[in-house]
């Protein structure tokens, strides 16, 4: 198999972010994609905002070698945005800061929405 340039690879990841973006309601999310060379351990990594709905997804070159599968770590990473806020409000819980039930609930039923519409 031949190997892939950062150019291709970048095209590669637009095309499966792109893809995944459809399948997971993600289509009003704006993506900054880019390549890292440094990866401490992680194939991929995100930082999403689901208040803006906008999230920099860096992905690593390792992440085209074997044993890892980009097409699953595209999809892993974009599953991060789904699960964001209720991360959020787990860790506001660790640090001292509470959400009230109804917007605990809130989250729960637009999670529980999205997750419905993917099967």
């Amino acid at each position: 198999m031949m190997s892939l340039n950062k150019e291709q690879k970048l095209k590669k990841i637009n095309s499966l972010v792109k893809k995944y973006k459809k399948v997971l309601y993600l289509d009003d999310w704006e993506f900054n994609i880019k390549m890292a060379d440094d990866n401490d351990g992680a194939a991929a990594w995100i930082k999403p905002d689901p208040v803006y709905k906008h999230a920099n997804l860096t992905v690593d070159h390792c992440a085209f070698k074997p044993p890892n599968n980009i097409e699953n770590i595209i999809k892993h990473e974009l599953c991060h945005c789904l699960t964001e806020t209720l991360y959020r409000y787990c860790i506001d819980f660790l640090n001292g800061r509470f959400r009230g039930p109804n917007d605990i609930e809130d989250q729960r039923e637009l999670l529980t929405d999205k997750i419905s519409k993917l099967i």
